[in-house]
């Protein structure tokens, strides 16, 4: 996992605000809470934060004062943690890995068996996905449990399970459209 990764420290100084919507956030608690890596790095971003909090004029907060706290998720990473310990209603996708839907809109689990790849895809924005169990790779680096890949808009890529156990991943998405077109774009992902 690359920390340095600009991406990767805008979203986690996203998750420090609490400005992510809910299926980012729920991908990147998760992250926190099962890499310390990624809690090193939001660590950081907290701190931070409070230090602003601190020096902030709260009389006059200027032209970038606090927006309104998003919409909390309707799934805690903590009932995703526990739906990988249960029992999941998973459905085979017609790329050949396993796919459930979740009452999160735009997140999902995915599960690969050993040797598995996703067909090759891009996206027209940000993808984060997590590892729960098994090992991903990206054809460059190998994601473990509670690393995060970050697919980002425009970058092709064709992720694949590595390792002699099934990967299952938690992935946020942004919610695809209704109908047909929703129903197979669903299928990339």
């Amino acid at each position: 996992m690359n920390t340095d990764n600009p991406t990767y420290l805008a979203v986690l100084m996203e998750h420090a605000a609490g400005a992510l919507p809910p299926a980012y956030r729920v991908a990147t608690d998760l992250h926190v809470a099962l890499s310390a890596e990624g809690r090193a790095v939001s660590d950081v971003w907290m701190a931070c934060g409070g230090w602003f909090l601190e020096t902030m004029d709260l009389d006059d907060p200027g032209p970038h004062a606090p927006v309104a706290a998003p919409e909390r998720a309707a799934m805690s990473a903590h009932d995703v943690l526990s739906h990988t310990t249960g029992t999941i209603a998973w459905k085979r996708s017609l790329f050949g890995f396993d796919r459930a839907e979740t009452s999160l809109p735009g997140g999902q689990f995915l599960r690969l068996a050993p040797g598995r790849k996703v067909p090759a895809h891009g996206h027209d924005a940000l993808e984060l996905t997590v590892v729960l169990q098994g090992a991903l790779s990206d054809g460059k680096t190998v994601y473990r449990r509670g690393d995060l890949l970050i697919g980002e808009p425009g970058v092709v890529h064709r992720p694949q399970s590595v390792g002699d156990i099934d990967c299952v991943c938690f992935a946020a998405v942004p919610a695809r459209p209704a109908g047909v077109l929703g129903a197979l774009l669903s299928h990339f992902h």
